[in-house]
């Protein structure tokens, strides 16, 4: 084992141990990552894929790109636009990662409350629609952490 690849996370389990220290629980977050930097879709990380991923993360990387990032981290069916069912997926996730929670009509009014019709599906509007969930969970987050206050 010379090459020093071999310590990169390689496989969905070895990323999510990475990233949670825990590989036995099933993470929406991490797929979507796993996903997302297996760029040759070959279900392994290779280096170049790791290291081209990582960049995103960079400081000087732009707004625009990381939050380009984050809308496919979201489109969880690479359709170009985030649906109903991926929208409530990534709020139960995000409301499980934050050990939040909530009856199942709170996170369906959530979702409601952003929700633009299915036939609305460009690009644009999708995106848009996308800033207004970050903000949705955002104020969620913000609510949690000082409802005790």
């Amino acid at each position: 084992m010379t090459n020093s690849s071999c310590l990169l996370p390689k496989h969905p389990e070895q990323l999510q141990f990475a990233l949670l220290r825990n590989s036995s629980k099933q993470n929406l977050f991490v797929d979507r990552l796993f996903d997302m930097f297996d760029i040759k879709r070959n279900g392994v990380i290779e280096f170049s894929e790791f290291v081209r991923s990582l960049s995103i993360f960079h400081p000087s990387a732009s707004p625009e790109k990381k939050i380009e990032f984050a809308f496919r981290l979201f489109d969880i069916r690479q359709s170009g636009y985030i649906g109903h069912n991926e929208l409530k997926e990534m709020v139960l996730a995000t409301l499980t990662e934050s050990d939040v929670t909530v009856p199942d009509d709170v996170v369906e009014s959530i979702v409601e409350k952003v929700h633009i019709p299915s036939h609305i599906h460009t690009y644009l509007l999708s995106f848009n629609f996308f800033i207004i969930c970050l903000n949705l969970m955002f104020q969620v987050r913000y609510f949690s952490d000082n409802k005790g206050s």
